[in-house]
């Protein structure tokens, strides 16, 4: 299991990740339980301690479980009745946990109320219907470019960035066989991909790969699709001598080897890039690219992705649960959370602070949140697979030196058809 539950004491003392409310001596006090992911577990104890001082009539002491946004799911599909009253969760797993009942409806009031205080996109994230399951807290899903500004410009476009991390003898990380990335480049050039859900199963899914690609000046292509210009895109960032394919733990090898010139990443990353690159540390959206099928230049769109509060109806207390989600999700605790562990705020007066806008990382995410992003809403397992496959069939054709482009066109077809089946 991805969870850890750090218990609650005995009466008298309090253990390591214990918050108690003043009636909760005696044995007989109610608990609550509460995750969030291991990053957060300070700050999240924190503010749960500083809502009892605020509220010492709750009547619950809190256990803590470490589990990550993106766990959620996975933790509470085995049995939703035994899992947390309030719980943190990425939003694409919406549809997942609201169909196996594990998310309870906002009441009206506090949908006005995190509509009045949040971005749009991040309320609409919990939103299924016409009706709200999830605070938002959390506007900073997604990836962008971290780079060392002594070797590249802001202003470049991708060939222009290898090119330069070449010529310094360093280079480029990005996750080319992974599926939250892999259609980042067919998004720029104007793909959308869209799904009907009925409960948990897709009912139908729409996809534009296959119509004529967009440039960032609004041209649709004379030649090439969305598919076509995306696939190639991802192959000819594979196949630079400057590319590494790998994940965060790569990044980690080649930082202390001295070695990282830029690197396709997200927020949670911000701490070691800074560390690592100091006096040069920089960030922005993703560059622009010019295709090498058409000369054109085409942008290059991440995923954006919110993170919010869940409350569990299977809790016997679902109004003093809803009570808590609505707090952990407040401004000041957005605040408190953003001073702690640095996450990019949902909460529009928290976002429009000097110290979240200064912030480096925050502000890059948020270039590209800003017409460089597609939200990412629930997808059907077949996407990831779907994506994931198409990625690894890149990486064989740079390692075995194997790619042409009538193979691209072949294994387009093939993934615009794997997209949208519907299983």
């Amino acid at each position: 299991m991805k969870k850890r539950i750090i218990s609650l004491l005995a009466c008298g003392a309090l253990t390591a990740g214990t918050v108690m409310g003043l009636s909760a001596c005696g044995g007989g006090s109610k608990k609550m339980l509460v995750w969030g992911p291991s990053a957060q577990q300070e700050v999240l104890q924190q503010m749960c301690a500083q809502f009892l001082e605020e509220n010492p009539d709750f009547g619950y002491e809190f256990e803590f479980g470490v589990v990550g946004e993106g766990d959620a799911k996975s933790n509470l599909e085995k049995d939703p009745t035994t899992g947390a009253a309030v719980y943190a969760y990425a939003n694409d797993q919406l549809i997942d946990l609201y169909s196996m009942g594990a998310l309870a409806e906002l009441p009206q009031s506090a949908v006005e109320k995190i509509k009045a205080d949040n971005t749009a996109e991040s309320v609409e994230a919990g939103k299924i219907g016409d009706k709200y399951y999830g605070y938002p807290y959390q506007a900073d899903n997604g990836f962008f470019m971290y780079y060392d500004s002594s070797i590249i410009r802001e202003d470049m476009k991708l060939g222009e960035v290898l090119d330069a991390c070449q010529d310094a003898g360093k280079y480029m990380i990005y996750q080319v066989g992974t599926g939250w990335y892999v259609g980042s480049f067919m998004y720029g050039a104007g793909g959308t991909y869209e799904v009907e859900w009925n409960g948990a199963l897709a009912q139908k899914i729409n996809t534009n790969f296959d119509k004529k690609a967009i440039d960032i000046n609004g041209a649709a292509s004379d030649t090439y699709t969305i598919a076509e210009i995306g696939g190639q895109a991802l192959y000819d960032l594979a196949k630079h001598d400057a590319l590494v394919n790998g994940d965060d733990k790569v990044v980690s090898t080649y930082i202390g080897k001295d070695k990282l010139g830029a690197v396709i990443t997200g927020t949670w990353n911000a701490t070691m890039l800074r560390d690592y690159l100091g006096d040069h540390y920089a960030a922005t959206r993703l560059p622009d690219h010019v295709s090498s099928l058409d000369g054109r230049t085409y942008s290059w769109k991440s995923f954006a992705g919110y993170k919010l509060y869940g409350v569990n109806p299977n809790f016997g207390d679902v109004e003093k649960a809803q009570q808590l989600a609505a707090y952990l999700s407040s401004e000041a605790m957005q605040e408190k959370r953003f001073d702690a562990v640095e996450v990019g705020p949902s909460n529009k007066k928290v976002a429009a602070l000097d110290k979240v806008k200064n912030n480096i990382a925050l502000a890059a995410i948020n270039k590209q949140f800003d017409g460089y992003s597609v939200t990412q809403n629930p997808m059907p397992s077949s996407y990831w697979s779907s994506m994931e496959s198409f990625g690894t069939q890149v990486i064989e054709w740079v390692d075995k030196g194997s790619f042409t482009y009538e193979l691209l066109q072949k294994r387009l077809e093939t993934l615009i058809s794997d997209l949208t089946a519907v299983s």
